[in-house]
C-alpha cells in the first residue's frame, strides 16, 4: 500500500513559486487510492505530496505543470508525452522511467535519481539539474538547451543527437558517456570530468535516398568517383 505524506513544504533556493492549484479533484483521489491508470491527469499546481511511492504508474499525457512533487518514487513510471514544464522534482527518483517526448522545459531536478531512464526527445531546456543521476540513462535527440547540469552524473549515458547550447556543465560526470563531436570543444572549454572517456559520436551522414524527402537539410556533394560515366 502507497505511503503518503501531506506535510507543509518549507521554501527553499530551488523551489518554485507557489502557484493557484489547478489540479483535477478527482485525479488527485485517484492517485491517493493507488490507481496505475492515470493518462492525461490533470495534476497541475500540485503541491505538498512528499515521498509517495507511485512506481510503474502510466502517466502518458499527464499535466504536472508547476506542480512540486519532491522526493516522490516514480520508477518505472510512464511520463510520454507528460508535460512536467516548470514543475520540480527535488530528490525525485526516475530510475527505469520512460519520459520520451516529455516536456520538462525549466523543470527543477536536483538531486534527482534518473538511472537507466529515457529521455529520447525530451524538452529540457532551461532545467534544473544540478547533482542529478543520469547514468545509463538516454537522451538521445534531447533538448538541454540552457540547463544548469552542474555536477550532474551522466556516465553512460547516450546523448547522441541532443542539444546541449548554452548548458552548464561544470563538474558533471560524462565516463563512457555518447555525445556528438560537434559539443568537444564546448564540454573541454567547461572542464568536465572524465572527458577523456568519453564516446564520441559522428552523426550518420544524409543517404542519397533521403534527399527527396520533404524537410532534409543540405549535404555537402560528393565529388564524382574516376572511371563513373555521367549521363547526358
Amino acid at each position: 500500500m502507497r505511503r503518503l505524506e501531506r506535510c507543509l513544504v518549507v521554501m527553499f533556493a530551488f523551489a518554485v513559486p507557489l502557484v493557484a492549484a489547478a489540479f483535477n479533484p478527482s485525479d488527485v483521489e485517484r492517485l491517493e487510492s493507488g490507481a496505475n491508470d492515470l493518462r492525461n491527469a490533470d495534476l497541475s499546481g500540485l503541491n505538498g505530496l512528499r515521498r509517495m511511492d507511485v512506481s510503474r504508474v502510466d502517466f502518458r499525457g499527464a499535466d504536472f505543470r508547476n506542480s512540486r512533487l519532491w522526493s516522490v518514487v516514480f520508477d518505472g513510471a510512464n511520463f510520454e508525452g507528460a508535460n512536467l514544464e516548470n514543475g520540480s522534482f527535488h530528490g525525485a527518483h526516475f530510475h527505469h522511467a520512460v519520459l520520451k517526448g516529455a516536456k520538462l522545459k525549466d523543470a527543477v531536478l536536483t538531486i534527482a535519481s534518473c538511472s537507466s531512464a529515457d529521455f529520447s526527445g525530451a524538452d529540457l531546456s532551461g532545467a534544473r539539474l544540478g547533482d542529478a543521476i543520469f547514468l545509463y540513462s538516454k537522451l538521445k535527440g534531447a533538448k538541454l538547451a540552457g540547463a544548469d547540469c552542474t555536477r550532474a552524473n551522466f556516465s553512460f549515458a547516450d546523448l547522441s543527437g541532443a542539444d546541449l547550447s548554452g548548458a552548464l556543465f561544470q563538474e558533471a560526470r560524462f565516463d563512457g558517456a555518447k555525445v556528438d563531436i560537434r559539443w568537444q570543444g564546448y564540454l573541454q572549454g567547461q572542464g568536465v570530468r572524465d572527458f577523456d572517456k568519453i564516446q564520441w559520436v559522428q552523426p550518420a551522414p544524409v543517404k542519397p535516398s533521403d534527399l527527396s524527402r520533404p524537410g532534409t537539410g543540405k549535404v555537402d556533394k560528393e565529388p564524382l568517383k574516376p572511371g563513373v560515366p555521367v549521363k547526358k
